[in-house]
């Protein structure tokens, strides 16, 4: 018996290995509606978002509209309109 599990289990293995290493890996595709095109107003509009939705004490809002007022401020160029974790919760 354990001459037939010494031979059947590295043949089983090395199957499953070729399967796991042939198959394709998905790339998620993110498209043009998943994300909002860059300008100034959509900038403003998630910075103001943001500072009600912290004032009202809704972080979760608040953290998703800092998260884009940043990504915002990225697209536009202005590495200086961008603030940093610790900026957005003093």
């Amino acid at each position: 018996m354990s001459k037939a599990v010494s031979w059947v289990l590295p043949v089983f293995m090395a199957a499953a290995m070729g399967t796991i290493l042939a198959s394709p890996r998905q790339e998620p595709t993110q498209t043009a509606a998943d994300r909002q095109a860059i300008s100034y107003d959509k900038w403003l509009a998630a910075k103001e978002n943001a500072e009600r939705y912290d004032r009202d004490g809704k972080y979760v809002e608040a953290l998703q509209n800092y998260l884009e007022y940043t990504r915002q401020a990225e697209g536009l160029g202005r590495p200086g309109r961008r603030k940093t974790a610790k900026d957005f919760w003093r």
